[in-house]
């Protein structure tokens, strides 16, 4: 599968694209992007390079250094269970519970539910992050933030995946 770096032609974001997908959402703006008829500033086989060139690309077109960061390793080596969690929202909030930083929670989260159920809805997700002890007027401002950052992709509307 390739990735890669478009840049939104509405507000200027960039963001990181599954390259084979028609469209895609910008998460800033949260206009359509027909991603074959944008221009691809960079390109990567590895899912977990792309947060670094969509940090490269956003400096480069807002002419400001790169500002990629960096959250301590996060690998989710605890496996999802049906027998033994109740469900996979519930496996990724106490995986995450214990994080003071809302942040390394709200990752953590999506880490897990990933690991668990591949690719999951919104709803999934933000029912993770209550479980989690996040408010729910933070739910879309992280959901935004780790679009941007390119930790989460959105392939299709309210469908979720892990990119890095």
């Amino acid at each position: 599968m390739r990735y890669g770096v478009v840049v939104c032609p509405h507000c200027g974001n960039a963001k990181g694209v599954e390259l084979a997908d028609e469209t895609a959402k910008c998460p800033r703006c949260r206009k359509g992007l027909h991603v074959r008829e944008l221009k691809v500033f960079a390109e990567t086989d590895s899912p977990g390079k792309l947060p670094l060139l969509v940090g490269r690309v956003q400096a480069q077109v807002t002419n400001a250094p790169a500002q990629v960061v960096e959250l301590p390793s996060k690998e989710i080596v605890e496996e999802y269970d049906p027998l033994v969690h109740d469900s996979p929202m519930q496996f990724a909030a106490g995986l995450a519970r214990h994080h003071q930083s809302v942040e390394v929670r709200a990752e953590m989260v999506v880490r897990a539910l990933a690991k668990a159920l591949g690719r999951f809805s919104e709803r999934e997700l933000y029912e993770a992050w209550r479980e989690a002890g996040l408010a729910d007027d933070r739910l879309d401002d992280e959901r935004k933030r780790l679009l941007v950052r390119g930790v989460l992709y959105e392939p299709r509307p309210a469908t979720y995946g892990l990119l890095g």
